[in-house]
């Protein structure tokens, strides 16, 4: 027996003269480092050596191991520090752990014993083990692993056996300490317990197999601890603790053995089995209150053995039923329980399943009982291969209620679904949508939902939303067929049905004030019944429609709505009948043919015309029936009858050319503009001829529009026979465009401003004017812009002209002597004023004048000292000393004079009136009496009737 000591420096263990007595390597050879001062002994790698005792006893020394020792007897660590890095193995003997700090690279130990704690707690250590450890307490009781540094790792090489330890197993947060098995089995013996407590933990036990006839307890706050070996046996116990902690085992085989238990504590969750995994419980599992198992992989109702639920039991992964009955409530399916997995094939029996959270598949199983979905929000069943329903003892029709807050039930793939009653439906609520029926389409590929001809749908819950759809995001190519029967009766309601493609050959009826929209990406085809009752409505949302096809017979009752939108002919609407409102929001093509309002099943009732609405071409006959505008518009129509926008915020768009006549197609057309707000608009260029528009409303503003949706300048003619008539008190009128851009509008017939205390504005960039324009009644009309052509614009009681700016050879007609114009500019006025007589007044806005003078071309020359701020043209025998002129009060000019009718020689209004009586609202004698009774160029207006009842003179 020799004994050398180290006598300082660092050196390696071959090199004899750092030894006292030569270097260790014999059986019976003892080694002791406890040289004082700071140095590294290394055991080199490759290089191999035996000793029986080596002691590590001074405190600054560090025993570095990369190459092979024997040891017989013990290597004591009382200080410094030993590591066993990379390469490094200790074979046999004893290691006594004292102060000594220890670090482990990877290092082996083969066949040795640990007395002490064994501190694998440094971040990274990595130790692997071959044909056994034992490790103890130094009284010979059960030892300790501290693994808990970051990354740290136990490596078990080749089929052991490891026991009578305690393990304290993860650190906080990484992915800490684990058993990693690459080859063999590992089996923990009865006296070995794996702790995980360090709160917010990671733990793992992983490698090839592992059983376990100890204890696992996992009990970290927060923590996870993931057993999974490719296969894993349970002998022993696995406690989830309480403490919120997370346990997966998700190799792929668990075996839970018929001595092993596993407990879930309340706030726990463990998780067993993973997605190409199988479980098989033959021992015991006892779910607390609180907590929560969820099983995973393939299982069989067998497999699930004994559990005593008191908290909840999540049936994941696959649970195979064929050819077997699987009953909610009874034994191991006692309790609370979510179905998130897929239960494959048999029967499932409902009734004592009131604790059911619903969130997986059924796949080809046939259910009894009553399949509840309204217990908890977002409750779902998937559905593949076929869903049978049946009653409690397996016969007649099953029942779904599809009623919990946001319920869906997902048919995955072809399949009919039959022989069932769905109750769809919730009350509205915060973050409460729609119950739903959706069909999932595989991808790249298409699929076809059949509801059956014994199914019934109803939605009958006040408020409720429900849909029947298909998934949104697998928009492929889905088909949903209903053979059967919709019903959607929720007063208040809205029920949605929008796949690809939806074919009704069965029922569907609409009551209840609930409300159905068909459509919005796909076809929509009607080959069997749809009836709407009163107070409800329907929607063909047709905007992404490709086809309408309607073989069957679609009837809306008094008092429902039928809404379209997309492309029809009025043909292809097939067999409609209309008793109630029909709203067109899509577009009609009719084309060589006539809608008749009032009149056919689907006009015959009451029409309107909806903001995306589109009558195009053909006739539009009315006055049979009731029709409201609101924002429609008509391209290329004849309209015949009166169009009557009397209503509140009516509005019509004109596009295209649209004509107007009479009823019956004679006679002159006529549009009744008279509603509050009504509005009529002419998109683009266009003319509009022989129809008179009455417009005003008694404290609201109504428009005439150039409606300009290109950036070109555009032009909107109003014909020599058209008249517009404006005569209500106390009536605002716009004619003009909708946004500022250089457009024209022309007026070759008669507009009369005849409303008292009314206004008619005329704004718009051009404005041409070669007919009549007639102010009277007290009215004002106001034209801004560009006026030009050789029109006349004749002022009479009390009314007011305010003009902006005029040129070429408008005339100006003062018919009365109580007539106002009003210039806003001079520069451009070069209108003809004839008729100025006492009692009217021009007024010059913004211009001061100082002296008036009457030149020898019946000229008015304005000055402000010797400037000439004004030239007013006038007609007729005037003197210079007929006119006055006063400050407006606002920084213009007012002038009026004295001279009379006769005294500028026209005829007096009387004997005028007089001559007119005989002529009618719609004359065609205009031309021929104003040859004969008024003075060329001008000619007198037919007399019409105010609406005070007055003449119009």
């Amino acid at each position: 027996m020799t004994s050398s000591f180290w006598t300082g420096g660092n050196g390696d263990w071959g090199e004899g003269a750092h030894w006292s007595d030569g270097v260790p390597d014999a059986p019976d050879a003892d080694a002791t480092i406890g040289a004082a001062g700071t140095y590294t002994v290394t055991l080199g790698a490759g290089e191999s050596f035996t000793a029986r005792d080596v002691g590590l006893s001074a405190a600054a020394a560090t025993l570095e191991v990369r190459g092979a020792l024997d040891l017989s007897g013990t290597l004591s660590l009382d200080s410094g520090t030993f590591d066993l890095a990379s390469g490094g193995v200790i074979h046999g003997g004893t290691i006594v752990t004292g102060a000594a700090t220890m670090l482990f690279d990877h290092g082996v130990l083969d066949d040795v014993q640990v007395v002490g704690p064994l501190d694998l707690s440094s971040a990274f250590s990595w130790l692997t083990v071959t044909h056994g450890l034992k490790v103890t307490s130094p009284s010979g009781g059960r030892g300790l692993i501290t693994l808990d540094g970051d990354f740290s790792v136990l490596d078990f090489q080749g089929s052991q056996s490891f026991d009578h330890a305690r393990i304290s197993l993860g650190g906080a947060p990484g992915f800490n300490g684990g058993f990693i098995l690459n080859t063999g089995t590992l089996t923990l013996g009865r006296h070995v317990t794996v702790v995980s407590s360090i709160d917010r933990a990671r733990a793992t036990i992983g490698g090839a197999t592992v059983i376990n006839d100890g204890v696992i307890l996992s009990r970290a706050h927060f923590g996870f601890f993931a057993i999974d070996p490719k296969a894993f046996t349970n002998n022993g116990s696995i406690i989830a603790g309480g403490r919120q902690s997370v346990l997966v085992a998700d190799g792929k085989s668990f075996i839970n053995g018929l001595t092993g238990t596993i407990e879930v504590k309340a706030t726990d969750r463990v998780i067993v089995g993973g997605e190409k995994s199988t479980f098989d419980n033959q021992g015991s599992i006892v779910i607390d209150e609180g907590g929560q198992l969820t099983l995973g992989g393939t299982y069989s109702l067998a497999s699930l053995g004994s559990i005593q639920n008191d908290g909840v039991l999540n049936l994941g992964g696959l649970l195979m039923n064929q050819g077997s009955t699987l009953e909610l409530g009874v034994g191991a399916l006692a309790g609370k329980l979510v179905l998130g997995g897929t239960i494959q094939g048999g029967i499932l029996v409902l009734g004592q399943d009131k604790d059911v959270t619903w969130a997986g598949t059924l796949d080809g199983v046939t259910v009894r009982g009553t399949l509840d979905l309204s217990r908890q929000q977002f409750a779902t069943v998937f559905a593949q291969n076929g869903l049978t329903l049946t009653g409690a003892d397996g016969q007649g029709p099953g029942r779904v209620l599809l009623t919990g807050p946001n319920s869906s039930l997902f048919f995955f793939g072809s399949q009919t679904f039959d022989n069932a009653t769905v109750r769809m439906g919730h009350a509205p609520g915060d973050g409460v949508f729609a119950d739903i029926i959706r069909l999932r389409v595989p991808i790249r590929t298409a699929a076809t939902l059949t509801l059956g001809a014994g199914l019934r749908i109803v939605s009958n819950v006040a408020g409720a939303q429900a849909r029947i759809d298909q998934e949104a995001n697998r928009r492929i190519d889905g088909t949903i067929i209903n053979d059967g029967l919709i019903r959607a009766a929720a007063a208040g309601g809205r029920f949605d049905i929008a796949p690809d493609h939806f074919i009704n050959n069965g029922r569907i009826q609409v009551r209840n004030t609930d409300h159905l929209v068909i459509g919005l990406f796909g076809d929509f085809t009607n080959n069997g019944r749809l009836r709407a009752a009163a107070g409800s409505s329907v929607l063909f949302n047709a905007g992404g429609f490709s086809s309408f096809t309607n073989a069957g017979k679609i009837v809306i009752g008094q008092g429902a709505t039928l809404d379209v939108t997309g492309v029809y002919t009025p043909a292809s609407l097939g067999d409609v009948r209309v008793r109630g409102t029909f709203i067109l929001d899509g577009l009609i093509d009719n084309t060589g043919q006539t809608i008749t309002i009032g009149r056919g099943p689907i006009f015959g009732a009451t029409t309107v015309l909806g903001p995306n609405g589109h009558i195009e071409g053909g006739t539009l006959a009315l006055g049979r029936g009731p029709i409201s505008w609101n924002n429609g518009d008509l391209s290329n129509v004849r309209v015949e009858g009166r169009m009557d926008l009397g209503a509140a915020d009516a509005r019509v768009f004109f596009l295209g050319g649209v004509s107007l006549a009479g009823r019956n197609g004679s006679g002159r057309g006529a549009i009744d503009l008279t509603g509050a707000g009504a509005i009529l608009d002419f998109i683009d260029s266009q003319s509009l001829d022989n129809t008179t528009i009455t417009v005003g409303h008694a404290g609201s503003t109504n428009a005439i529009e150039l409606f300009t949706v290109r950036v070109e300048p555009h032009t909107l003619t109003f014909g020599s026979g058209m008249r517009i008539v404006a005569t209500v008190a106390g009536s605002t009128v716009t004619l003009g465009d909708s946004f500022p851009s250089p457009d024209t509008i022309v007026n070759e017939g008669l507009i009369w401003a005849g409303a008292n205390g009314g206004a008619f504005t005329i704004d718009v960039s051009i404005f041409t004017n070669t007919g009549r324009i007639r102010v009277d009644g007290g009215d004002t009309v106001t034209i801004r812009g560009n006026l030009n052509g050789g029109g006349v614009i004749d002022l009479a009681g009390g009314a007011t002209l305010e003009l902006g700016d005029v040129s070429s050879n408008q005339t100006i007609v003062f018919r009365d002597d109580a007539g106002a114009l009003k210039l806003d500019s001079t520069l451009g006025f070069f209108a003809a004023v004839e008729g100025f007589q006492s009692g009217d007044a021009i007024d010059l806005i913004h211009i001061e004048a100082t002296s008036l003078t009457l030149d020898g071309q019946d000229r008015l020359i304005v000055k402000d000292h010797a400037t000439v701020v004004a030239t007013i043209q006038l007609v007729g025998a005037y003197a210079e000393g007929d006119f006055a002129f006063a400050g407006d009060g606002a920084g213009g000019t007012i002038i009026t004079t004295s001279a009379t009718p006769s005294s500028i020689g026209r005829p007096p209004v009387q004997a005028m009136a007089q001559a007119m009586a005989g002529l009618s609202p719609h004359s065609d004698g205009m031309a021929a009496f104003a040859v004969a009774h008024e003075p060329a160029p001008h000619a007198w207006l037919p007399s019409l009737v105010h609406a005070s009842g007055a003449a119009f003179q």
